[in-house]
């Protein structure tokens, strides 16, 4: 008896193990069956090495990972493009996402899985340079006292921004929540410029004497992609290895699919001309 429910046992852990594999490949089989969901032609501005430098490696591994924002504080002054709470991640949308805003239930939350909705080189992004280009236009218009060095390291600092924001900073920003797709795309329709993603928003609780709870973006649940070898020379031929993936100007363009779980993958790597290294991709 000792003996055969060993071997049950051993059976049934072998059957586990298979059964494990089989969903691990099958499901991104599914994932990437038929055609995209969307698809994003991002740049070095949106995608980096999860390490910040890529190096050959024994196992010649390479992964990337999205680099993404939120536009965060008041629409009307210079935003807080930084952090993880989004100014439409309001009361309502918290609401409509499943989290119950009572202060005595907000401790006893942590997270709520959710659908997030990705935008590239959109509204949002040209919002935040319009916002760097003002900031930068306001703090050159002041004049201040000869030797007034705060007034020089303002605006030098309002200067780099825009170049920054220019040049360098992602355009790639979570604009919208929800839990159904179908209602995301519609709102979404483009499917270039905005692709949905499964992540996670997480519920803080207010402050002592705060009457309201807020919520914040705690990530989402696919951010790195595999290089499949067959693009990784088209990476190191027009970077160089070992290298690091941001240049100004960005030297390589990566089409990022999206499929029927919301998961991304490579789906090709470009070269982009020096002439039009700084213009919005189409």
């Amino acid at each position: 008896m000792i003996a055969w429910s060993r071997r049950r046992t051993l059976i049934a852990g072998l059957a586990l193990i298979l059964a494990s594999n089989a969903v691990a490949l099958l499901g991104p089989a599914w994932n990437r069956s038929g055609e995209p969901e969307s698809t994003l032609r991002l740049t070095q501005r949106e995608l980096t090495f999860p390490n910040g430098r890529y190096a050959l490696r024994e196992d010649s591994g390479m992964a990337l990972q999205l680099h993404w924002r939120v536009a965060a504080g008041d629409a009307l002054g210079y935003p807080e493009w930084g952090g993880f709470r989004p100014r439409w991640l309001d009361q309502n949308k918290l609401a409509e996402l499943g989290f119950d805003l009572a202060p005595e239930a907000s401790s006893r939350q942590v997270s709520r899985d959710v659908l997030l909705v990705l935008e590239f080189d959109g509204p949002t992004y040209r919002q935040a340079l319009e916002a760097a280009r003002q900031s930068a236009a306001a703090e050159a218009a002041k004049s201040g006292m000869p030797g007034d060095g705060a007034t020089e390291q303002r605006r030098n600092a309002a200067q780099s921004r825009l170049e920054r924001e220019e040049k360098l900073s992602s355009r790639l920003f979570v604009v919208d929540a929800g839990l159904d797709a179908s209602v995301l795309r519609q709102r979404h329709a483009d499917r270039t410029h905005y692709a949905i993603v499964r992540g996670r928003v997480r519920l803080l609780p207010a402050a002592p004497g705060a009457a309201a709870v807020f919520g914040m973006i705690a990530g989402l649940d696919v951010d790195h992609i595999n290089v499949p070898h067959e693009f990784q020379p088209r990476i190191d031929a027009r970077l160089g290895a070992p290298h690091g993936l941001r240049r100004e100007p960005p030297a390589l363009q990566f089409s990022i699919a999206f499929g029927r779980r919301h998961e991304p993958w490579l789906a090709d790597v470009g070269g982009i001309d020096a002439s039009t290294a700084d213009s919005a991709v189409p």
